[in-house]
This record gives C-alpha cells, sequence and structure tokens, in this order.
C-alpha cells in the first residue's frame, strides 16, 4: 500500500506542476528528479532517472551554463539589477548605463569591460532571443516593456555575471545599474 501511495503522490505532483507557468526546461527536470527518488525509493525501475550533482539545477552547472550558453535562460538569477528613470525632453523610451558594479570589491566597472544583452519576452512569458538588445554606452531608444538581460565581465574562466528580468518603463530615460557577482 504504502508503495500505491508514493506513486500516486509522485503523479498528482507531477500533474499538479505541470499546469505551473514556470520554465519548462526547470520544470522537466525538477519532475524527473522528483518522480526518480519517488521511484527508487518506492522499488520501481525504468519509470524516471534520478538527478545527480551534474544536473543543471546545481549551483556551479547552473553558472557554467549561463555563462557559455548565451541564448538560454539561466537555472536562476545572478547579480543585482535595478532600473531607475529620468525625464527626457521627448518622452521617448530610452536606456543607458547606470553604476555597474563589481560585487565582490564595491568598485566602478567601465562599460568596455561588460558584455550585456536584452532579450524582449514575447506571449506566454518566452524570451525571444532572435532579437538581441545590446546596452552601449550612450543613449539608446528600445520599446518598453519587460526583458531578460544577462551581463558578464571578466575572463572566461570564472566570470562574474547579472541575470535576470527587468522593466523598461514608456517615455522615459531607463538608467540600467548593474551589480555583478
Amino acid at each position: 500500500m504504502d508503495r500505491k501511495f508514493k506513486l500516486s503522490a509522485a503523479i498528482s505532483i507531477s500533474i499538479f506542476l505541470t499546469g505551473c507557468n514556470t520554465n519548462p526546461a526547470i520544470l522537466d527536470s525538477a519532475l524527473q528528479g522528483a518522480l526518480g527518488q519517488v521511484a527508487k525509493s518506492a522499488g520501481i525501475t525504468g519509470l524516471a532517472s534520478t538527478s545527480n550533482s551534474s544536473d543543471f539545477l546545481s549551483p556551479g552547472h547552473t553558472r557554467k551554463k549561463c555563462r557559455y550558453e548565451i541564448r538560454n535562460k539561466c537555472g536562476q538569477d545572478f547579480g543585482r539589477l535595478t532600473v531607475s528613470t529620468a525625464i527626457n525632453r521627448n518622452n521617448n523610451t530610452l536606456i543607458r548605463y547606470g553604476n555597474l558594479i563589481e560585487g565582490a570589491s564595491g568598485g566602478q566597472l567601465k562599460v568596455s569591460s561588460v558584455k550585456e544583452q536584452m532579450f524582449p519576452y514575447i506571449d506566454r512569458g518566452l524570451v525571444d532571443f532572435d532579437t538581441p538588445v545590446f546596452i552601449e554606452n550612450r543613449i539608446k531608444a528600445v520599446r518598453p516593456g519587460s526583458y531578460y538581460f544577462k551581463g558578464s565581465y571578466g575572463g572566461n574562466n570564472n566570470p562574474s555575471l547579472a541575470v535576470g528580468n527587468i522593466k523598461i518603463k514608456p517615455g522615459v530615460t531607463n538608467i540600467i545599474n548593474v551589480t555583478y557577482n
């Protein structure tokens, strides 16, 4: 009876989670890991594989995957992103850099030492990785809305990252402040 209960609980949870509005890759991995653990404890083989330390949700692997796969969402956010606004003469929607800060030391970074892109969100929370917006030192016009931000600075071995969502407000200059970690 205990085995049947565990199996039905796992199936119920997986059905519930399938309806959640979240990142499909994260959801799939979480479901596979949960079902694998339940199947293993219930003595069922072949239902699902268990997660291991190379799972993309583990902190080290997530950071590595985020670093090298520019066109994918990361498993978690890194750094800190804030957007402040300033009124501009023509009420255009503009973006520019504000403070770029190295998280460990608190030191200011130069624009030339960082690599960032913003990707607009489209229908149903999907990110349009085919239309990146590159942030520059000069003011740039963009469409208002939600964007997925990915940025890094430092060497290729272990760069500091800033990853997350930002909201660009219409009719003002949006000043993007980034703290890398």
